[in-house]
């Protein structure tokens, strides 16, 4: 009997002594998670708030104000509007440019029928002769991009009904 006594008290001295290194595994690995815990954070936050700030740029950016007070959800909401709006931008400076175009020609001829002129590009001249288009698109390419050039960025033109022909 003692010597089973003496058994269990080495099995017991044993058993507390990997219960205390368990214990102290189990505060090294706590203290191991708290540090990736908190070095995540330090990661992480700063770059969140980054791409949070980013978002705002591109919001602001394509004209969209008002984004001091957003959340990161709506935010996000925001930002997935953001590619219509640049197709929204594409379609006002093609106006823009055809608008600016137009105004050239009309200033300079001011008996030319836009509406006319609107409709699609002469397959004959006054004259009855074929239209070369790709060589009337040559030179005209260039001067595109001088039209641009003058166009009002800053103002933005909502699409508009084409204005009837007077009878």
């Amino acid at each position: 009997m003692a010597q089973l006594k003496q058994e269990l008290a080495i099995k017991d001295k044993a058993l507390e002594g990997i219960a205390i290194k368990c214990r102290e595994q189990l505060e090294e690995n706590q203290a191991l998670r708290g540090e990736l815990e908190s070095r995540l954070v330090e990661l992480l936050i700063p770059n969140c708030l980054d791409y949070f700030q980013y978002g705002k740029n591109i919001l602001t950016e394509i004209g969209v104000t008002n984004t001091s007070d957003d959340n990161a959800l709506t935010l996000m909401g925001r930002l997935e509007h953001a590619p219509g709006r640049v197709v929204d931008w594409k379609e006002t400076y093609a106006r823009g440019g055809a608008t600016t175009a137009f105004a050239f020609v009309a200033a300079h001829h001011p008996a030319a029928e836009i509406l006319k002129i609107t409709k699609s590009m002469q397959k004959v001249d006054d004259d009855g002769k074929e239209i070369d288009t790709a060589a009337v698109w040559r030179p005209v390419v260039t001067y595109g991009y001088r039209v641009a050039s003058v166009v009002d960025l800053k103002r933005f033109l909502k699409d508009v009904p084409l204005p009837r022909k007077a009878a």
